[in-house]
C-alpha cells in the first residue's frame, strides 16, 4: 500500500510524524487488507461486499440444484433436477460414472454422504440404495424413502442414519432400515426438519407444528420450550454456533435452543414473530456468520447470535446478495459452507460460489475527501479519520463505531506498548484525546502546534 504525501501537512507533522504514518500504514495492510476507493454512497451498505462469486448455470447440464454435500475426499455431491453428480471444482461427474455403470438406467432423484464416505441414493422407487466399496446394496423399504429432496437425512455423532420419511422416524443401518417413531415416543406423520446439533442431540420439527428433541442417548423425545407453532409450506432445522439451535418455518427465522438441552423459559413477555416466512433454508459458517435465503436471493447476517432466543430475525438486518450482482437465481434452495470456507448455493437455475476476496473495499460513511489518516487498532480493526471524517473505528467484520462528538481528526498517533495495536491518543480539532473504554475517552485540551504539554484533561462519553 502507497501513501499519499499530500495527505501529510507540514505545518502540523514532523519528520517522526511522517515516519510513523507510513509505519501505520505499513502495520495495517498485513492486520486488514483494503482497498481504499471512492466513499460508497449511504444506504448502499446493505449490499454484499467482498466476495468472489462463481456461478454454473444450467448450461453446465445441472438444472436446479436441491442439496450440497462434501465426501471425505473433498468432493461436492449435488442433487439436481437432473439427477446426482460430484463436482471437483472443474468437472462435474455424474452417477453412472462414478459407480463405472453400476446404477446404469437407475434415476436418482437425491444423495446423501455419511462421514465414512457411504453413499446413500434415493431413487424414484421406493427405499435407499448404498455405494459402499464399489458395491450397490439395496433397502427397497417404502417407508423408508426420504420425504424432501434436501435435509430429510442425517448422521449423528455414534454414526447412526436418521431418515424423515414418508412413514415416519427411521433409523438405516446394516442391511435393515427400521421404523422408530414408536420406539422414542414420536407422534405419528411425515417429520417437517430434523437435524442433529454439536452435542448429539436430535431435534425434529413435526407437521403438527411441535419442535421435539432426543438427548444423545436418551430414550424418548422431549417437547422443546421454543420453537413451536405452524410449520407453513416448509421448515428448516440447523445446527448453529456454540451448540445452538435453529429453525427457519410460518413464524420466522429463530434461535431455538441456546445449548443442547433447552432449559425452561424464564418469565417474560411473547416473543413478536412473522406471520410469514421471510427466510428459506439457511447455514452457519466457521465465523459464525448466518446466511440464509430470503425472497430475492440470499442474506449475510453477522450479529444474528446477538437476538434473543425464539425472536425471527429482521431480514432489514442483513447483506444482501441477488440475481442484479450474479447469483445464477432467486430461488434458492440449498447453503452449504465446505471445509475451506466457501458458501456453496444451489438455486433454481444452478450452481454459486461465494469465497472471500484476499483484498476487500472498506465502506466508510461518505466524505468529502480521499485522504485519511488511520491506525491499527485490537483483533485487527482500524481507526480512521479526516478532516471531514470524524474519529472511527472499523471492524473487521465490517461494523462501523463512529465518535461524531470527537469533532473531525487532524491525525492519529500511535504509542502503545510492545506493539499491541491500541490506539493511545489522536488529534482532533480540539486536542488530543486517549480511549478508556468503548464510548469513553479522555480529552487534552492544547494548543494544535505538536509537541506542547496538555494544559488540562476532561473525561467525554459519546454514544457509538
Amino acid at each position: 500500500m502507497t501513501v499519499n504525501r499530500s495527505c501529510v501537512r507540514p505545518s502540523s507533522f514532523s519528520s517522526v510524524g511522517k515516519i510513523f504514518i507510513l509505519t501505520v500504514l505499513t502495520a495495517a495492510s498485513s492486520a486488514f487488507a483494503l482497498l481504499f476507493n471512492a466513499p460508497v454512497a449511504k444506504g448502499s451498505g446493505s449490499e454484499l461486499r467482498n466476495f468472489h462469486h462463481t456461478a454454473w448455470s444450467s448450461d453446465n447440464a445441472l438444472g436446479a440444484v436441491f442439496d450440497i454435500q462434501q465426501s471425505p475426499d473433498g468432493y461436492l455431491w449435488l442433487t439436481t433436477s437432473r439427477g446426482v453428480f460430484r463436482f471437483d471444482g472443474v468437472r462435474f461427474q455424474s452417477a453412472d460414472e462414478i459407480t463405472a455403470g453400476a446404477t446404469k438406467n437407475i434415476e436418482f432423484a437425491s444423495a446423501f454422504i455419511s462421514s465414512s464416505g457411504d453413499v446413500w441414493f434415493r431413487t424414484r422407487l421406493p427405499g435407499l440404495l448404498l455405494w459402499r466399496d464399489g458395491k450397490l446394496s439395496a433397502f427397497p423399504i417404502k417407508g423408508c424413502t426420504p420425504g424432501l429432496l434436501t435435509g430429510s437425512m442425517v448422521e449423528d455423532r455414534d454414526g447412526r442414519i436418521w431418515v424423515a420419511g414418508s412413514a415416519g422416524l427411521f433409523n438405516v443401518g446394516e442391511a435393515k432400515c427400521e421404523r422408530v417413531s414408536d420406539k422414542y415416543g414420536l407422534p405419528g406423520g411425515f417429520p417437517s426438519a430434523i437435524t442433529v446439533d454439536t452435542a448429539g442431540t436430535l431435534w425434529v420439527k413435526m407437521p403438527s407444528g411441535k419442535l421435539l428433541y432426543l438427548p444423545r442417548g436418551g430414550t424418548k423425545f422431549e417437547l422443546s420450550p421454543y420453537g413451536n407453532g405452524p410449520v407453513g409450506d416448509f421448515a428448516y432445522l440447523h445446527a448453529g454456533p456454540n451448540g445452538s439451535v435453529w429453525l427457519s418455518d410460518e413464524r420466522g427465522l429463530r434461535r431455538v435452543s441456546g445449548n443442547s438441552i433447552p432449559s425452561k423459559p424464564k418469565s417474560r413477555s411473547a416473543p413478536t414473530l412473522s406471520k410469514h416466512p421471510r427466510f428459506g433454508n439457511f447455514i452457519f459458517d466457521g465465523n459464525g456468520t448466518l446466511w440464509a435465503s430470503c425472497g430475492n436471493g440470499i442474506q449475510r447476517i453477522s450479529n444474528a447470535s446477538e437476538v434473543p432466543i425464539d425472536v425471527g430475525l429482521d431480514p432489514a438486518a442483513g447483506q444482501n446478495f441477488t440475481v442484479a450482482q450474479g447469483l445464477s437465481s432467486d430461488v434458492v434452495w440449498r447453503l452449504f459452507v465446505d471445509r475451506e470456507g466457501s458458501l456453496w448455493v444451489g438455486t433454481n437455475s444452478g450452481l454459486d460460489q461465494l469465497r472471500r476476496n484476499v483484498i476487500s473495499q472498506l465502506e466508510i460513511p461518505a466524505t468529502n475527501e480521499h485522504q485519511f489518516a488511520i491506525a491499527t487498532g485490537e483483533n485487527h480493526s482500524l481507526w480512521i479519520g479526516s478532516r471531514s471524517l470524524p474519529l472511527t473505528l472499523v471492524n473487521s467484520d465490517g461494523i462501523i463505531k463512529t465518535f461524531p462528538g470527537l469533532g473531525s481528526l487532524f491525525r492519529f498517533g500511535e504509542i502503545s506498548k510492545a506493539g499491541f495495536g491500541r490506539l493511545d491518543w489522536a488529534r482532533t480539532t480540539f486536542g488530543a484525546l486517549s480511549p478508556i473504554g468503548s464510548n469513553q475517552f479522555i480529552i487534552h485540551t492544547m494548543t494544535l502546534k505538536l509537541g506542547l504539554r496538555p494544559r488540562s484533561t476532561k473525561t467525554a462519553t459519546f454514544g457509538s
